[in-house]
C-alpha cells in the first residue's frame, strides 16, 4: 500500500536539531541496529567558531597552559603564502587519552581561532572547514640566544658530582 511505504520512507529521514556540517558517520553498517539514544553522526554547527583539536605529548605538558597563544598551520593552504591561524589555548585535558587508532597516549589540546578564514594576497578569503588537518606550533616565553646556548651548561653543572 503506498500509505504505508511512505510512511516508511519518512521515518527513515534523518533531520538534525541543528544546522551544520556532517563531521563524522558513527553508524555505517547497512541495515545494521543502532541502540535508542545513540549518536548516529557528528555534526559541526554553521556559523559556530571553529575549535582546533590537537594531541600534545606528555612530555610536554608542563609548558601549555590555558589562554598561551599559539600558530596555527592548516595543511590544505601554503603558510609561507597565505600564513597562519592565531588562537590560544581554551581547554588542556586534565588526564592523557588513549588515541583510538593505537597510537600514544596523549593530552587533548583545544585551541580557539579568532576568525573562520585566512586572508589570500588578492584579498579573498580562504574558507576553513572541519576536518582540514593542522599543525600547531604553541608560543612559548621569549628566550635569548645566550640562554639557549648556556642551558646544556647549566644543567650538567646542576648534575654535577651526585651520586646514585
Amino acid at each position: 500500500t503506498a500509505p504505508a511505504v511512505q510512511d516508511r520512507v519518512d521515518r527513515t529521514a534523518l533531520r538534525s536539531p541543528i544546522a551544520g556540517i556532517v563531521q563524522r558517520v558513527l553508524a555505517t553498517t547497512i541495515g545494521g541496529a543502532v541502540a535508542p539514544g545513540a549518536a548516529l553522526v557528528e555534526v559541526v554547527p554553521a556559523g559556530e567558531a571553529l575549535v582546533v583539536e590537537a594531541a600534545l605529548r606528555p612530555a610536554d605538558i608542563g609548558f601549555v597552559h590555558v589562554g598561551q597563544p599559539a600558530a596555527i598551520r592548516l595543511s590544505a593552504y601554503d603558510a609561507s603564502r597565505f600564513g597562519k591561524l592565531r588562537g590560544r589555548v581554551a581547554h588542556v585535558s586534565p588526564d592523557v587519552v588513549a588515541d583510538a587508532r593505537g597510537g600514544a597516549p596523549h593530552f587533548l589540546v583545544r585551541l580557539a581561532i579568532g576568525h573562520n578564514g585566512l586572508r589570500a594576497a588578492d584579498g579573498r578569503t580562504l574558507p576553513i572547514v572541519p576536518g582540514m588537518e593542522a599543525e600547531v606550533e604553541l608560543i612559548g616565553k621569549d628566550r635569548s640566544l645566550l640562554s639557549y646556548l648556556l642551558d646544556p651548561v647549566a644543567q650538567l653543572r646542576d648534575r654535577a658530582f651526585r651520586e646514585r
